[in-house]
């Protein structure tokens, strides 16, 4: 089985499942019913045993609670990891610059939530016919640590994280704030298995963890928490923060996603600038 085969897997749930509608009854204003949530999503896989997701408690990025496929499930040979990009109309309502969330992108954070982790429930059974898999981020031994000594940006280190090991499988790399740049942009959700089959690896088309991110400070500009510093770094308190104020008029949800939309790395990689030509008459 290839990451090929996991997209196409994945791909076909998404085109079928009501889970990747915005249900009337859910709906926070009538226009919204029926939205589409997710667009096509990608795949890619690295080995069990891989190297690089031994380096992520040593790295830039570091996560140093990260439990290694094995801890997870004993005999692992694989780990698959799969981004479900937000529709192109979700990102749209959320491209306003006066820091208020669109309705859309709540439902595409609640409700894509909810598709994003019953489309992992599906892929786990799908490959769960002829190997072992575990969901690490549902099953019962996940945490999250906190250390409230550290640095804003690392005060909260899961056991398994979603972001480290995309990057170890070659599905994108770290926007500097923290969120993922994949060939499919960042505004989306990452999930990803543990299992005994064995699944192509896929190879990492970078080296560094920051290699998509240009650096333009677009995300900064656009968070209306002013949670990304100029050196590019995320307050998770205030994030966290401007998350909640959704709350106060919609209880069952939450969100803010600014960062994620009008950016070079919304919905691609970032094309880097060429720098300029020498003239050689000067």
């Amino acid at each position: 089985m290839t990451a090929a085969d996991i997209e196409s897997i994945l791909g076909e749930w998404m085109k079928n499942a009501p889970e990747n509608l915005v249900a009337a009854e859910r709906a926070l204003e009538p226009g919204l019913a029926g939205l589409r949530i997710y667009d096509d999503p990608i795949a890619c896989a690295c080995a069990a045993d891989d190297a690089c997701l031994l380096s992520l408690a040593d790295n830039d990025a570091a996560n140093v609670h990260l439990m290694m496929p094995e801890e997870w499930l004993p005999g692992a040979r694989s780990v698959v990891s799969f981004f479900f990009p937000l529709s192109e109309e979700i990102r749209e309502s959320n491209r306003k610059k006066d820091g208020i969330v669109s309705l859309a992108w709540l439902h595409g954070r609640i409700e894509g939530q909810a598709c994003a982790e019953a489309a992992t429930r599906f892929l786990a059974a799908e490959i769960g016919k002829a190997a072992d898999v575990v969901i690490p981020t549902t099953d019962e031994r996940y945490k999250v640590h906190v250390d409230r000594d550290a640095p804003p940006q690392r005060r909260y280190s899961p056991n398994w994280s979603e972001r480290h090991v995309a990057y170890a499988a070659g599905l994108g790399t770290f926007s500097m704030p923290g969120g993922l740049i994949t060939a499919r942009g960042v505004a989306g959700r990452i999930g990803s298995i543990v299992t005994t089959a064995a699944i192509e690896p896929t190879p990492r088309p970078y080296e560094g963890v920051y290699d998509h991110c240009i650096r333009c400070g677009a995300c900064a500009r656009r968070c209306p928490a002013g949670a990304i510093s100029e050196d590019m770094t995320k307050d998770n308190a205030r994030c966290s923060a401007q998350l909640d104020i959704a709350r106060e008029k919609y209880p069952a949800y939450y969100g803010c996603g600014k960062c994620q939309v009008a950016v070079p790395c919304e919905s691609r990689i970032p094309k880097r600038r060429e720098a300029p030509a020498h003239n050689a008459s000067q």
